[in-house]
Formats: structure tokens, C-alpha cells, sequence
């Protein structure tokens, strides 16, 4: 397990294929946070560390920074991801809480037989 040379810093990356929230250190990703735009929600469904860096906080650190930016504009978030949905829980950071949505799955639709 490698000691963080540098503080580590959260970036927003955008683009045609990625959404995600990255936690740098000297420059190198260390560890991610996924999520998808849904109009007024941000639904978090992924989140990981690279093992070079497990043990060290980061994830916690990624999560916070990516909710915070979140919660600027005034989106409400969904966590899907199981590490992010137990952070509105934490004391430390319970005022992630107010601003939760529960995740809700989709039932599709499906073709019923005349008469039904």
C-alpha cells in the first residue's frame, strides 16, 4: 500500500462515453465514481479504487467531493452504487441525507393478451 505524495484532488470528467467523478494523485487516477444525468437526479451507480491505493480514504474523499458538486446546482442524488447510498446515513455527512432519492426500478412493458 503507496502513501499519497500529493493531496488528492476530485475532477468532473465529461464526455461522449464517460461520466464520472476521478480522485487524482500526482496526476494519476486513483480511483473513480460513475453516474448518469437524469434531469433534476444524479443516479451514482459505480464507484471503485485501485488497489495501489486501497486503505487510504480515498474513496470516502472521492464520494464527498463528487455529492458536494452534485448538490451545487441543486440536483438530488440516487445512489444505486451500495457505497454511496450508506454516506446520506453516515453522521459525519448526513446532510447528504434531505437531498436523496430512493432508487426505484422500471418494471417494462409488456404485451397483454386481449381481455386482460
Amino acid at each position: 500500500m503507496s502513501r499519497p505524495s500529493a493531496f488528492p484532488v476530485v475532477e468532473r470528467v465529461d464526455t461522449d462515453t464517460a461520466h464520472r467523478y476521478e480522485i487524482l494523485i500526482d496526476g494519476k487516477r486513483a480511483g473513480l465514481t460513475e453516474y448518469r444525468d437524469r434531469g433534476a437526479q444524479c443516479v451514482i451507480y459505480h464507484t471503485e479504487v485501485d488497489a495501489a491505493f486501497a486503505g487510504q480514504g480515498l474513496a470516502a474523499q472521492l464520494v464527498h467531493g463528487a455529492l458536494v458538486d452534485v448538490r451545487a446546482p441543486g440536483k438530488r442524488i440516487v445512489p444505486v452504487c451500495p457505497y454511496v447510498a450508506m454516506f446520506p446515513r453516515c453522521p459525519a455527512v448526513s446532510f447528504f441525507e434531505v437531498a436523496t432519492d430512493q432508487v426505484t426500478v422500471r418494471e417494462p412493458q409488456r404485451a397483454r393478451p386481449p381481455g386482460c
